[in-house]
């Protein structure tokens, strides 16, 4: 593996032997639920402050960063006789590659109140994995009956968001004896029908679409029930993807007990791509005839993100305090699986309000509580790609403090890593200079940080445990 000093690195990221990453400018337009105060009185008259959720747009931009070197796959690197072993990804789906990191800014985040609108809206890194295909025209080829036209259709899929792991949540019921926990369908396996639930990835996407896009802070005082949900989906991924956290200032006991879901949107679309438009040894490309790279690719996405507030909640007052004990309003599903005031099952009265039910999308079990929909584009950018190199300290942390070598060295454990990471932290800079990288002082896994109201906020771009998790803390 290569051994880079850091005061050099922006030359070995344009110089080295292997290929930079691909950069592609990101561009979407979407609209999603959202949530605002307002005054209403109640049936007794007296004027209260509730959140009402409606329809907000959002203009979202970034880079979409492609792993070309397949640095972050373990199959890849192993095959290449990369060491890989200072910190292997736990169980990150192998994408080759296909993975990719959408580094992406969200220019229409509202920031809460005294927050400054610039620092709130700073960067966020999150998992992708971009499949395409490519067309040739069958007309145009060259002497040797190899396709040559300059340029081509292409189709494919950009998922942004968590690996697919076992559901979860159950179904319920109201059937002749009560209300009934229907089972959840088995994992998906080979020849059997299933669910999946979409895995968080450690909060990367907190506060992305606004201030509420973030935790739910009243989840401390919930019934039983609802505290039993949550945390069997987030044990789901301890030991996986997150890590166990406390905090004696959000709750005495030290448990807290609040919750957040990141944010996913799956994208298809149609582009071109070009041939040799591009140096003939980029992109691991250098031995093929007559080389293509996608050039363009858009189309529409959907998707889904975590509101810590409820439709018809009291301001200030916990989740007990509906307005004057009138709940038939909040998060009503149509086709209802629960009806209020039955018994038999747990508070039965507040299940489907506090999404106690099953929120799925087709076959997948959701843990996001609202609706994304929009458009998106991707365009190559071969030039003026912006990088930064990290810094010891940064890597340092991202690593679990491994010593380096030498006060100013860092070695790979895979082929390109560093190309990779400084990219992703020179586009984040890029977008957004206020943008916090990797938090090298405090709490530097963003739960942490948002328990706390001093950091709620400045959150960093990467986690350890997000950057060990996809194979961005192979260093040592």
């Amino acid at each position: 593996m290569k051994k880079l000093m850091f005061a050099a690195l922006g030359a070995a990221v344009t110089t080295g032997a292997f290929a930079a990453p691909l950069v592609y400018d990101y561009k979407a337009s979407v609209k999603h639920m959202y949530a605002k105060r307002i005054t209403v009185r109640d049936v007794n008259d007296v004027a209260r402050e509730v959140y009402q959720k409606y329809i907000q747009s959002a203009k979202l931009k970034g880079y979409l960063v492609l792993d070309s070197d397949g640095s972050t796959s373990r199959t890849i690197s192993l095959d290449r006789g990369d060491a890989f072993a200072s910190n292997p990804p736990t169980c990150s789906l192998d994408h080759g590659r296909n993975r990719a990191f959408l580094v992406v800014q969200n220019t229409s985040a509202k920031a809460p109140q005294g927050v400054n609108a610039r620092a709130f809206r700073t960067a966020r890194i999150l998992p992708a994995n971009l499949d395409v295909k490519l067309y040739d025209d069958v007309k145009k080829f060259d002497g040797n009956g190899f396709p040559n036209g300059k340029t081509g259709l292409a189709a494919g899929y950009l998922y942004v968001g968590g690996e697919f792991v076992a559901p979860i949540r159950p179904k319920l019921d109201l059937l002749t004896a009560g209300v009934t926990e229907r089972a959840a369908m088995p994992a998906p396996a080979a020849g059997a029908a299933g669910m999946a639930m979409i895995q968080d990835y450690l909060w990367q996407s907190y506060g992305l679409f606004g201030q509420y896009n973030s935790a739910d802070f009243e989840g401390r005082n919930r019934t039983s029930w609802w505290q039993s949900a949550e945390f069997s989906i987030d044990g789901a991924f301890e030991g996986v993807n997150t890590v166990a956290w406390t905090d004696s200032d959000i709750v005495p006991d030290g448990d807290i007990d609040y919750y957040f879901h990141d944010t996913w949107m799956n994208g298809s679309g149609f582009g071109k791509f070009v041939r040799d438009s591009i140096a003939a040894d980029c992109c691991g490309f250098a031995t093929e005839r007559n080389p293509v790279v996608l050039s363009t690719l858009s189309g529409s996405l959907k998707g889904g993100l975590f509101l810590c507030t409820y439709q018809g909640l009291l301001h200030n007052e916990g989740v007990a305090a509906w307005l004057n004990g009138v709940i038939n309003w909040e998060d009503q599903w149509f086709c209802n699986a629960i009806t209020l005031g039955a018994i038999g099952f747990g508070n039965i009265n507040e299940a489907d309000q506090l999404q106690w039910d099953l929120w799925q999308d087709g076959g997948l079990e959701l843990n996001t509580t609202d609706v994304i929909t929009g458009t998106w584009s991707i365009k190559l950018r071969t030039k003026n790609v912006p990088v930064e190199a990290p810094t010891v300290a940064e890597i340092s942390v991202l690593t679990g403090n491994i010593v380096p070598p030498g006060a100013l060295a860092y070695t790979e454990d895979a082929t390109g890593l560093t190309d990779l990471v400084s990219t992703l932290k020179g586009c984040a800079l890029q977008l957004n200079n206020q943008t916090l990288f990797v938090a090298t002082t405090g709490d530097a896994e963003t739960p942490e940080r948002v328990s706390k109201a001093a950091t709620r906020w400045s959150v960093p771009a990467l986690s350890p445990t997000f950057a060990t998790y996809y194979g961005l803390a192979n260093f040592k």
